[in-house]
């Protein structure tokens, strides 16, 4: 005998194989909820009510449009001509580069690299239509809920929330 207890390094090794499942999951969705967030906090321009007149050629959704994920490497520069107004598509870009393997030592970046974004959060750019902590603000305020509901929703619903 040679004292290794085989079917116990087999449910250890499925334990490590469930585990590792569980943080993907939480880490995807966790990521997911902030890109959704930042999305939904984001204002799209509304022209008609500012003091000073835009650039002629301004479209109102280039903003929106340039939500960056990146992942173990922070996006550098803007998307310029990315326009989009509901954010349906820049949402569903960067959901799509979350790996299957979402956990274990990868670190996500969600930036806006415009030139404004920080005048955005900061409230001086569109001050009535951006949340009073600015939109990163208050998502970092949120992150412990968030983590809390994430969990919440996966033990309810027995999977990944996509």
């Amino acid at each position: 005998m040679s004292g290794i207890n085989f079917a116990f390094l087999e449910k250890l090794k499925d334990k490590e194989v469930e585990i590792t499942r569980k943080i993907n999951e939480v880490t995807y969705n966790v990521v997911a909820e902030i890109i959704q967030r930042a999305d939904a906090y984001s204002a799209v321009g509304m022209p008609e009510t500012w003091k000073r007149k835009p650039p002629p050629d301004y479209q109102p959704g280039q903003f929106r449009g340039n939500w960056q994920l990146g992942i173990n490497e922070q996006p550098a520069g803007d998307l310029p001509g990315k326009i989009d107004p509901t954010g349906v598509s820049t949402v569903s870009e960067n959901l799509t580069k979350i790996p299957e393997s979402a956990g274990y030592g990868k670190r996500y970046y969600l930036v806006n690299n415009l030139p404004y974004a920080i005048a955005i959060e900061e409230g001086i750019a569109s001050p009535n239509q951006v949340p009073a902590q600015g939109i990163i603000g208050r998502i970092h305020m949120e992150f412990p809920d968030i983590v809390k509901d994430v969990i919440s929703d996966i033990k309810a619903n027995g999977g990944r929330v996509r």
